[in-house]
């Protein structure tokens, strides 16, 4: 008796089910990351990204993947991480190694502004007390313009 029914094994056909019921990403995970900070104004919590990134990618993507990718990505000096917020920021590269961030505290705005003599002077102060930074940024919180009244 002859119980095979076609010439695929029994493990091919289950590959084959299984990658047929998969979608198909649209985009990796971590391109949609950093295409949703990029394309975001203010800072961005974990769980709305992990909405965001799973929307784009086409497939559910949970907040522990996103604080894992997060931690990379703020270690490579390529996102911030906002205190204040609790969230992340896409760091804009032209500004130089040390961001100012100022986070308004009534309407949320935030802007990078660059620091360069203040980065001359924490790399001093670090130096002279034999700590090895790797990055820095200053994080400023006020009123912007706007919600100032100026």
């Amino acid at each position: 008796m002859n119980f095979h029914h076609n010439d695929m094994s029994i493990g091919e056909r289950t590959s084959d089910r299984r990658k047929a019921k998969r979608p198909v990403p649209r985009k990796s995970f971590t391109t949609a990351l950093l295409e949703t900070l990029s394309n975001s104004n203010r800072p961005v919590g974990a769980y709305d990204l992990a909405d965001r990134v799973s929307h784009a990618i086409g497939y559910r993507i949970y907040p522990n993947s996103v604080y894992r990718a997060l931690a990379s990505l703020v270690a490579d000096g390529i996102v911030l991480f906002i205190a204040s917020r609790k969230a992340y920021l896409f760091r804009d590269q032209q500004i130089g190694s040390t961001p100012m961030i100022t986070c308004c505290k009534d309407c949320g705005a935030v802007a990078q502004r660059r620091l360069e003599a203040i980065e001359k002077m924490l790399t001093t102060l670090c130096k002279e007390r034999g700590f090895a930074s790797t990055h820095f940024y200053v994080e400023v919180l006020g009123r912007c313009p706007r919600c100032a009244g100026s």
